[in-house]
């Protein structure tokens, strides 16, 4: 995503869409090098693959491991060919016996030591073996020769190793330049053997994909290497992500590495600064330009190798402005304009490289040539539409969009935000210009966006609203709502926070509003345990049956509990500063006096620097009907059950006589707690202690010190007895 200036798509981003005006907004998603190329992948793979052809993700890529699957593979083939008749040795033991010493040198890495001394049965399994055997010992022409004569075998004689030796034969003509034509067809055996039932237990069928590109690719037949990437990447194999980047030809001089949503880069060694990297003459550097420039109109021909140079020209933009990007975005797009290409798959991407570079009605251009409409041409066209102030256009588009982009497990990956979030945060924008505030909610909740869902929902929506919205949209049983992610969070357990988030909210609202029973039963289990409590203190502390101390004592602690309600009476705004230990990265009430007034600080403005902070109009419009809302006042002030809290302490204190010093430790508990909110406030309660316990450890304390001390008496947690307190740092003086 992007923050500022028009040419960044990546970069720091606020918590909230909505911040800053929406200026976030104006700015193209972020686009990732690896959902991209999945995007591609589900369009151009082959979709009628047998269902074995499979990778599997989590299959250990280790030499040790590959070695050990091998092993496995092989021996388990060879028994299941003993045993359905498939293989008859004269000596079964022996055949046995032979199978396993020469699998264990083979699998040990095939050393002149220790080289099998038993013969084995004349076998297909004999022949894959000594094949193995020469490629270990550098003979890659004798392996090639031991392999080619198991295919000559009769079918019903090769079931097991004809598809492992066609793949073998494959990897070892990459070897040599003169046989890569030979590997693409290898390789390309190998599959069609799969297809014909050859065993395949270690799926080299699928994995030949990649190998076949690879040896495209060294072929110089970039675009078809690009489409068998783009199968290995559908068949669930992550390498191809790293390898295609070998298609993008101005790789080197692009800006930086893409960045990838999930996928971590391999880690790259150290440089050895002693070796020497002598310059290159102007000469050499305009060839190598030359031969860039050769690449890349070749690349903006070919329809799919086009679209995995865009993906990583986008994916690549920094996240500030820089001429580098200005000057990459612009020039593959002249170099598509060239290609004068009759047809333009990938026109919304070559759209977004226009958007990215601040060229809108060249985007424009792009976007009317996305036939047929894709979600990514009609999202470009939506965020046009958006920065016309078109917003009902924008949100008839992203209505269509956003249901089609796939879920994410999260919103954010490090400093950008994922697809759906992004393209919700649009569809929630656009309905919020509109004054369509329960509509808004939904895009900004259903996509995960969760600190402008709160907003929403807490400023715009009236109380009965919201509960009709939770009540048709986000409830969950306690049972579910205490399930927890696994290892891998998934696109459910984002969904199942962001319900148990909006309950939790509904819930606080109408405690706060004093309804309860209502209230109560939207709260999760542990703050719901909280204000059950709260309220059980509160029935004791009120009960006038019950000793004034206990009443006091009953009243103090219910006070302690509500001082710290954020999670079961406070606004959102009091939740997020309570996660954050106390601070908040934003003032709470900076983003609804930006909605009131229209105005938002631009960025890079810093008052504390002594900067002058420009105030510009929201990208995002405020509606009259939102700021009528907002005018009712709908939130309770900041931390408004910090006052209760200490009102609540107050009041016990009246209950416990003059000069104790529980009396003095609840008086200067109840002071603390308001002092940065409320300082009127806190005086009066100084003023009570220099009235009512003047004799006490604490009172004395409080009074010599002109404010507050660190509590530390009998209720707070210490023994409270004058000599006992430690004189706290000056804090404030009143």
């Amino acid at each position: 995503m992007f923050s500022g200036e028009a040419f960044a798509t990546g970069g720091w981003v606020p918590e909230r869409f909505l911040d800053e005006g929406g200026q976030v907004l104006k700015g193209p998603p972020q686009f990732y090098w690896d959902l991209e190329l999945n995007r591609l992948a589900r369009q151009y793979a082959e979709k009628d693959l047998p269902p074995e052809f499979k990778t599997d993700p989590s299959e250990d890529t280790a030499e040790d491991g590959k070695a050990g699957a091998t092993a496995a593979a092989d021996n388990a083939d060879f028994e299941e060919a003993l045993k359905s008749g498939k293989l008859k040795p004269t000596d079964v033991t022996s055949a046995r016996a032979a199978q396993a010493e020469m699998r264990a040198w083979l699998q040990k890495g095939a050393s002149d030591e220790d080289r099998p001394k038993l013969a084995e049965t004349d076998s297909e399994f004999a022949d894959y073996h000594r094949g193995a055997g020469l490629l270990a010992d550098d003979k890659p022409a004798e392996a090639k020769t031991a392999w080619e004569k198991l295919l000559q075998r009769p079918a019903g004689q090769r079931h097991y190793r004809t598809v492992w030796a066609a793949y073998m034969l494959g990897k070892t003509c990459m070897q040599d330049e003169k046989t890569r034509a030979d590997a693409v067809a290898w390789f390309g055996k190998c599959r069609q053997y799969a297809r014909e039932g050859f065993a395949d237990p270690l799926n080299l069928a699928a994995d030949s994909f990649g190998w076949q590109a690879r040896a495209e690719y060294d072929a110089g037949n970039h675009a078809a290497a690009a489409r068998h990437y783009l199968q290995q990447l559908a068949l669930g194999d992550t390498s191809a992500i790293r390898s295609m980047k070998l298609l993008v030809p101005d790789r080197e001089t692009g800006a930086g590495l893409s960045p990838l949503s999930f996928e971590a880069l391999v880690p790259q060694g150290p440089q050895d600064d002693s070796v020497p990297h002598p310059e290159k003459t102007e000469e050499q550097l305009k060839a190598e330009a030359g031969t860039v420039e050769h690449k890349m109109i070749a690349a903006a021909k070919d329809e799919v190798l086009r679209q995995i140079v865009t993906a990583h020209v986008l994916s690549t933009s920094t996240s500030y402005w820089s001429e580098s990007d200005k000057t990459r975005l612009t020039t593959w797009l002249e170099i598509v304009e060239k290609a004068k290409l009759d047809r333009m798959e990938g026109a919304a991407s070559l759209g977004w490289a226009a958007y990215t570079a601040g060229k809108f009605a060249e985007a424009e251009k792009w976007a009317r040539l996305d036939k047929p409409a894709s979600p990514l041409g009609q999202w470009l066209q939506a965020k046009l539409a958006l920065r016309k102030g078109d917003f009902a256009t924008a949100s008839s588009l992203m209505a269509v969009v956003v249901p089609q982009l796939p879920d994410d497990a999260a919103t954010r990956y490090e400093d950008g935000y994922l697809p759906k979030a992004s393209a919700a945060a649009d569809l929630g924008a656009s309905l919020l210009a509109q004054g369509k505030f329960k509509e808004s909610l939904a895009a900004f909740w259903s996509g995960g966006c969760w600190f402008d869902a709160g907003y929403v929902a807490e400023r715009l929506l009236g109380t009965d609203e919201l509960v009709a919205f939770v009540k048709a949209n986000a409830m969950l049983t306690d049972e579910e709502r205490a399930n927890q992610p696994g290892d891998e969070r998934t696109p459910a357990d984002m969904r199942r926070e962001m319900r148990n988030n909006l309950m939790n909210l509904a819930g606080r609202r109408l405690i706060r509003e004093d309804r309860n029973a209502e209230g109560r039963l939207l709260l999760g289990e542990e703050p719901r345990k909280l204000f059950d409590l709260f309220r059980e203190l509160g029935a004791k502390g009120n009960n006038e049956k019950n000793p004034k101390k206990e009443r006091a004592r009953a009243l103090f602690e219910a006070a302690c509990i509500l001082e710290d309600g954020s999670s079961w009476c406070g606004t959102e705004d009091d939740v997020v500063r309570a996660e954050w230990g106390g601070y908040a990265p934003e003032h709470p009430e900076a983003l609804v006096q930006s909605r009131m007034t229209g105005k938002s600080k631009a960025s890079g403005g810093d008052e504390e620097d002594g900067d002058k902070v420009k105030l510009v109009d929201n990208f995002v419009p405020s509606s009259d009907s939102e700021r009528k809302r907002l005018a009712q006042g709908r939130a309770a002030s900041m931390r408004q059950y910090v006052r209760q809290a200490s009102a609540l302490a107050v009041k016990a204190a009246a209950l416990l006589p003059d000069n104790t010093e529980e009396t003095a430790d609840v008086l200067n508990q109840a002071g603390r707690w308001i002092q940065d909110l409320d300082n009127p406030g806190a005086d009066k309660i100084y003023y009570q202690i220099e009235k009512r316990c003047p004799k006490t450890g604490i009172g004395k304390a409080v009074i010599e010190k002109h404010w507050f001390i660190e509590p530390d008496g009998p209720w707070t947690g210490g023994a409270g007895t004058g000599d006992s307190f430690d004189k706290a740092p000056e804090e404030k003086s009143r």
